[in-house]
């Protein structure tokens, strides 16, 4: 999508290959994190926890960066391929494990489906919180923030219509499109005047709470954002949230600084064509799930997982694939 971090690949118009370049990053991360989620080890536990430490939030802060409110685009990019895959993935659930009675709904999202839902609902609200006063836009983001921290105490909250994930997340998206409103090459210039500094000052920060999440195990399910505190002890606690939120942060400034704003052979183009990898790849870990295909040492298994994260970024980046996500989405 051109107006939001799943993308396709667009009309050539001054890209902002940073973006591309991140985005490649992020859609790595995504699919490594699927793919090692599917067998167990005290090193796959530590990755897993960073990379779900700040990948998500960093993907919708890049969708908040070119969020545009256009009713007739939203419903082609996003609500259309929602539904399509939401019925993909049902029907695939239900033929892997025929013994579980898969019913077709929409209103609670198929796994990673959420982030297709929860930016349904970020999108459509835009017009609402469209303001031009940095005081008001601090203000949002600040209440958005506190409304991230307090949604983990509602016992009620959790799948359904990915309320949760919705709240959890929602000031990261809001910060990208205000941080677009304000200008963010102007923010990323300030921080640019003394970047070694910052970059290494970020660097001791994110160590330093990278540090904390494993000294206390904190389970990477805390980053997650889909259920109340109370339900599992593996949800964290206000505190978590807070340095979540923080963490999370400090990558995302961490990605502008150091990630070039320039082309890059490879990366740059798979990283303008994520959408196929996204919604594509899940089935893959459904399978790998089903089979226990990853099932000898941790060091076979993450080569073995390296290996079909590289399959996966090339064959889903194929001209035939990317055609058929760009005429149909």
């Amino acid at each position: 999508m051109n107006s939001c971090v799943i993308s396709q690949d667009a009309p050539k118009k001054e890209r902002n290959y940073q973006a591309d370049n991140i985005r490649f990053i992020l859609i790595v991360l995504v699919v490594f994190g699927h793919v090692i989620e599917t067998f167990s080890g005290p090193v796959k536990s530590i990755i897993y926890r960073i990379i779900y430490s700040f990948h998500m939030p960093a993907f919708l802060f890049l969708s908040g960066c070119f969020a545009h409110f256009s009713p007739k685009k939203m419903l082609k990019r996003l609500v259309f391929p929602y539904v399509v895959f939401q019925v993909i993935y049902l029907q695939f659930e239900g033929l892997l494990n025929p013994e579980n009675l898969v019913l077709i709904q929409f209103t609670t999202p198929f796994h990673l489906l959420w982030y297709l839902f929860a930016l349904i609902v970020y999108y459509f609200s835009i017009p609402a919180l469209d303001v031009s006063s940095r005081r008001s836009m601090l203000l949002i983001v600040g209440i958005g923030c506190l409304c991230s921290v307090l949604i983990g105490r509602d016992m009620n909250v959790g799948y359904f219509l990915s309320l949760s994930r919705i709240v959890v997340f929602f000031p990261f998206f809001i910060g990208g499109y205000y941080c677009r409103k304000i200008g963010l090459q102007s923010i990323q210039g300030v921080f640019q005047k003394r970047k070694k500094e910052c970059l290494a000052i970020l660097v001791v920060l994110i160590a330093a709470l990278e540090f904390y999440f494993a000294k206390t195990n904190t389970p990477a399910k805390a980053f997650y954002g889909a259920f109340s505190y109370y339900k599992e002890k593996e949800n964290g606690d206000m505190l978590t949230r807070i340095l979540f939120l923080c963490c999370a942060l400090f990558w995302i400034v961490f990605l502008f600084l150091a990630v070039p704003n320039k082309q890059i052979p490879v990366i740059s183009k798979m990283g303008s064509n994520t959408m196929a990898v996204y919604l594509l790849h899940g089935l893959v870990r459904m399978v790998l799930l089903k089979f226990e295909v990853l099932h000898y040492s941790e060091g076979i298994n993450f080569l073995l997982a390296a290996g079909i994260v590289a399959a996966i970024m090339v064959l889903l980046n194929t001209r035939w694939v990317t055609t058929l996500f760009r005429k149909l989405f």
